[in-house]
């Protein structure tokens, strides 16, 4: 880390895997919508990553694994424990946070607690710990047995600054469920049978929100019907998308930007919690339909729009004075890069 260890640990910048356990998922129409991370959690450490987005699963069949929404990941925790601790003895300066929230199952926080004990890592229970924490003392903290640096938190005490509506495709302004024209009526309809695939979900409605069951169908039925739909239908159709060289990129890039700029200037949290600045695209149930009829995915919509890289930028241009925890998606998309802009702020 470049800052002093006296600098007030939620003052600090450092990079966040949003949802990083879902980097051991492999490829299909679910899973496209559900990886956000192109790695599992020792690569990600690798390319950046120095806060986990951690989300346990206590399942009855596969034990202690992760999950994202209702889709199970397995992969068990306490081999990404390990994983991750293999890496802080390879790298004793590195300091990395376990930020461990969401827990499912019966029973799940326990497990947690009892896995991180039987492996050495420490585990920070209470928000309290936080008030007036140093980087110096949270390194105290984190003190493994041989292992470097590692903490782990079930307390939940970040402040995760979620917005919902910073997809990378949507509507913009009179967009196809206003418009007239054939096109828009095609896409319309098609749409909103898959809608109804899905329960009738509503199109603001997250993903996270969604049943496996429900994503499987809202998915299958946006990838049917991109038979049917052609770019010139979707160039005509009001929507906009977040992709390099699009010309309604503008859109969803100014509104991520602006977001973040409104994260950064509300400063640290006076009780000393940490702040998420979420430099990645949100997922509606309406962006993985539009999405998935581009052939896109979380990951590509990342890579696809080069928001890494953009927010990389940004840094480096002094965009931000404040930046605690800069959450993205796949974080080896350009992660070293901007890391080090972080360290140089």
């Amino acid at each position: 880390m470049a800052y002093d260890d006296e600098t007030l640990f939620n003052k600090v910048p450092m990079i966040m895997a949003h949802d990083a356990a879902s980097g051991y998922l492999g490829g299909g129409l679910i899973n496209a919508w559900t990886k956000t991370q192109s790695a599992g959690m020792r690569e990600q450490l690798d390319c950046g990553a120095r806060v986990f987005d951690a989300r346990p699963k206590l399942d009855e069949d596969k034990g202690l694994v992760w999950h994202h929404g209702d889709v199970t990941v397995d992969y068990q925790f306490s081999q990404s424990v390990e994983d991750i601790l293999s890496w802080t003895a390879a790298h004793p300066a590195d300091l990395v946070y376990m930020d461990i929230w969401d827990c499912v199952g019966e029973g799940c926080m326990g497990a947690v607690t009892a896995a991180l004990t039987s492996a050495g890592v420490p585990i920070m229970d209470s928000c309290a710990d936080l008030d007036g924490l140093t980087l110096g003392g949270l390194k105290a903290m984190a003190q493994t047995a041989g292992s470097g640096l590692l903490i782990a938190s079930t307390a939940d005490c970040a402040n995760s600054n979620y917005d919902s509506t910073l997809a990378c495709s949507g509507y913009q302004g009179r967009g196809a469920e206003e418009k007239d024209d054939e096109a828009a009526a095609t896409l319309r309809s098609g749409v909103e049978r898959c809608y109804e695939a899905a329960d009738r979900v509503s199109a603001t409605a997250t993903v996270s929100s969604l049943s496996s069951t429900q994503l499987g169908a809202l998915v299958e039925c946006a990838d049917a019907l991109r038979a049917s739909i052609n770019a010139t239908t979707l160039e005509s159709a009001g929507l906009y998308n977040c992709y390099d060289g699009s010309d309604t990129a503008e859109y969803p890039l100014s509104r991520m930007m602006a977001y973040l700029d409104g994260v950064s200037s509300a400063g640290p949290a006076a009780d000393g919690a940490p702040a998420q600045h979420q430099a990645l695209w949100e997922e509606t149930v309406a962006s993985v339909v539009l999405g998935t009829l581009a052939r896109s995915s979380l990951v590509k919509d990342e890579n696809w729009s080069k928001l890494n890289s953009l927010v990389t930028a940004a840094v480096q241009e002094g965009r931000w004075t404040h930046i605690n925890w800069l959450e993205v998606n796949d974080v080896c998309d350009g992660g070293e890069e901007l890391l080090a802009a972080l360290q140089a702020m």
